[in-house]
C-alpha cells in the first residue's frame, strides 16, 4: 500500500466510529508504537539520574500530582463512559453534547481544588507520601511539588477527551493521541537533563502532557457544546450521577495505583535508590501490560458499556469469555519470559551513565516481584469494568478498601527480611486475592462465568516446562546462547499459542482492503 493510499485510510477512519476489532488493531499499533517510546525515554531517564536520592524525591513529588490526580481524573472518566452511552442512547445529539460539557466542568472544578491543595501545601503532602523525609530531601521534593501541581488540572481535561473517544469508538484518534507525550518528551529531557538535572523531568512532564492534552481537545470539541461550557445553566441528572458514582469509585477503580502509592510510602524508609527502583520496574510492567491489556480493555469497555446499558448479560459473558482466552495467551507466556529475563532485560535497556550494576540489580528484583501481575491484570480489568458498567460500585469499593489494607499490611511484613522486593511481592499476593473474590461476586450475583481454569493451567503448565528448561541452560550456557536461546523458544511458543489472533489481524487487514 502507498503512503498516499495509507494516509487515506487513516483520514477516513478519523471520521467514523471503528469497530472493536479494528479499534483493538490500532490501539494495539499505536500503543505499542507509544510504549516503544515510552523505553526510550526510560533509558534517557536512566543514564541521567540512575537511582539517585534526587530522582526518588521527585518521583515522590510526582505521586499525588501525577498518580493522586490520575485517580480522580479516571474515576470520573471511568464512571463517565457508561453513562454517556445511555445519554447517547436516547436519540439526541444536542443533550449528549451537553452532558459532556457538563461533565467536563464538573472535573475541571473538582481538579482545579486539588491543584491548589498541592501548590499552597506542598510539604504538608510531601509528609504523607514520605514520612521519612527531612531537611533538604522534603524542602526538594516540596519544590517539585510546587511545580507539579498543575498536572491534576491537565490530567482532568485529557481524561474526559479519552473517555469521550472512548465511547465514541473513536479508538484510532485516542490511540494516536497517546504519542504525541514521547515525541516532545524525549527531545526535551535529552537536552534539558544536563543543564537542569531531574528538574527536567519535572519540567519534560508538565509540557509534554499539556501540549498532549490540548491537542487532543482541539479534536475532542465536536462532541462537546462550547456554550454549555461557558454557561452557569444547572447540572442534569446525569452529570450529577456521574459526580455521585465517581467519588467513591476513586478508591474501588484505583486499588492498584493507591497501593502503589503506599508501596511508595514504605519503600521511603528504605536506603536511597529504592523507591527509584520501583519506580522503573512498576513503568516497565505497566508498558508491557498497556501494550497488551490496555489494547483489550480499552474498545471490550465500550462493548461491555453498551450491553450493560442494555441490560445484555449473556452479551457481556461471551465478550469476556472471549478476550479473556486471547489474553491468557498472551500474558502467560510474557509472565515466564519476563522473570527469566529480567536481569539481562534491565542491564541492556538501562545500565549506561548513572545506571550501574547495582541499579540494574534493584530493578531486576523488583521487576520479577511484580511479574504475576502481568497475568492477573487483564481478569482483574475486565471484572472492574463489568461491574463498573452495571454500576455495582459498592463491591468494588468495599473489596478494594480491604485489600489496601492488607497491601499495607503484607508491605509492612515483607519490608524487613525482603527489602524493596518485598513490597512488590506484596503487591502480587494482593493482586492474586483480589481477582479470586472479584471473579466469585461476578459468578454469584450475576452468574457470569469466563474464566477457563483447565484451559489456563494448561497454557501455564507448558509456559512453566519451557521456563525450567531454558533456565537449566543458562547454567551450562554462555550468556549470548541462553538469551538466543531463551528469547527464540519462547517467541515460537507465543506465536505458537496466538495463530489464530494473528490469523484473525491478517483476515481482518484484507477484510479493511476490500471494502476499500
Amino acid at each position: 500500500m502507498s503512503i498516499k493510499e495509507r494516509l487515506s485510510t487513516i483520514k477516513r477512519l478519523s471520521g467514523q466510529a471503528q469497530s472493536v476489532a479494528f479499534g483493538t488493531i490500532f490501539i494495539f499499533g499505536f500503543t505499542l508504537l507509544s510504549k516503544g517510546l515510552g523505553f526510550i525515554r526510560e533509558m534517557v531517564l536512566a543514564a541521567q539520574f540512575g537511582t539517585s536520592w534526587r530522582l526518588d524525591a521527585v518521583i515522590i513529588a510526582m505521586e499525588p500530582a501525577e498518580n493522586l490526580s490520575s485517580i480522580i481524573a479516571g474515576a470520573l472518566s471511568t464512571m463517565m463512559i457508561p453513562l454517556y452511552l445511555e445519554v447517547k442512547n436516547g436519540k439526541d445529539p444536542e443533550q449528549t453534547k451537553r452532558y459532556a460539557s457538563q461533565v467536563l466542568k464538573l472535573a475541571a472544578a473538582v481538579l482545579l481544588l486539588f491543584s491548589a491543595l498541592l501548590f499552597f501545601f506542598p510539604d504538608l503532602l510531601i509528609k504523607v507520601f514520605a514520612p521519612s523525609y527531612s531537611g533538604e530531601i522534603l524542602d526538594y521534593a516540596a519544590r517539585k511539588l510546587r511545580i507539579l501541581s498543575v498536572l491534576p488540572l491537565i490530567h482532568g481535561f485529557g481524561s474526559i477527551f479519552t473517555a469521550v473517544l472512548r465511547a465514541e469508538r473513536r479508538f484510532l484518534q485516542m490511540a494516536s493521541f497517546q504519542l504525541i507525550f514521547n515525541i516532545i518528551a524525549i527531545p526535551m529531557l535529552f537536552f534539558l537533563a544536563p543543564l537542569w538535572s531531574e528538574a527536567a523531568y519535572v519540567f519534560t512532564w508538565v509540557v509534554g502532557y499539556l501540549v498532549m492534552t490540548l491537542i487532543m481537545g482541539l479534536y475532542s470539541l465536536r462532541f462537546f457544546d462550547k456554550k454549555e461550557i461557558v454557561s452557569s445553566s444547572r447540572f442534569s441528572t446525569s452529570a450529577k450521577q456521574t459526580l455521585k458514582l465517581a467519588l467513591p469509585l476513586i478508591i474501588g477503580s484505583s486499588s492498584g495505583m493507591i497501593n502503589n502509592i503506599v508501596d511508595k510510602i514504605f519503600a521511603s524508609f528504605l536506603p536511597a535508590g529504592r523507591i527509584s527502583a520501583l519506580r522503573y520496574s512498576h513503568v516497565l510492567l505497566a508498558m508491557i501490560n498497556g501494550v497488551i491489556v490496555g489494547s483489550f480493555l480499552t474498545t471490550t469497555y465500550t462493548e461491555i458499556g453498551e450491553a450493560a446499558s442494555r441490560k445484555d448479560f449473556q452479551a457481556i459473558e461471551r465478550r469476556m469469555q472471549k478476550t479473556n482466552n486471547d489474553l491468557m495467551r498472551i500474558v502467560i507466556p510474557l509472565t515466564f519470559w519476563v522473570i527469566l529475563m529480567a536481569e539481562p532485560l534491565i542491564r541492556i535497556l538501562f545500565q549506561r551513565g548513572a545506571f550501574d550494576s547495582q541499579s540494574t540489580d534493584l530493578v531486576s528484583a523488583s521487576l520479577i516481584g511484580y511479574s504475576v501481575i502481568i497475568i492477573l491484570s487483564p481478569i482483574g480489568g475486565l471484572i472492574s469494568n463489568t461491574l463498573i458498567s452495571i454500576k455495582d460500585i459498592k463491591f468494588v469499593n468495599w473489596l478494594a478498601v480491604v485489600f489496601i489494607g492488607l497491601n499495607a499490611f503484607f508491605d509492612w511484613v515483607l519490608l524487613k527480611p525482603f527489602g524493596h522486593a518485598g513490597i512488590a511481592y506484596s503487591s502480587s499476593v494482593i493482586s492474586v486475592l483480589s481477582v479470586i473474590f472479584y471473579y466469585l461476586w461476578l459468578k454469584k450475583r450475576y452468574a457470569i462465568t469466563f474464566f477457563n481454569l483447565k484451559k489456563f493451567l494448561f497454557i501455564s503448565t507448558i509456559n512453566l516446562g519451557l521456563y525450567l528448561i531454558v533456565f537449566i541452560l543458562k547454567s551450562v550456557l554462555s550468556e549470548i546462547y541462553f538469551l538466543l536461546i531463551g528469547n527464540i523458544a519462547f517467541l515460537v511458543l507465543f506465536v505458537y499459542l496466538n495463530r489464530e489472533i494473528i490469523r484473525r489481524i491478517f483476515l481482518l487487514k484484507s477484510e479493511s482492503k476490500l471494502n476499500r
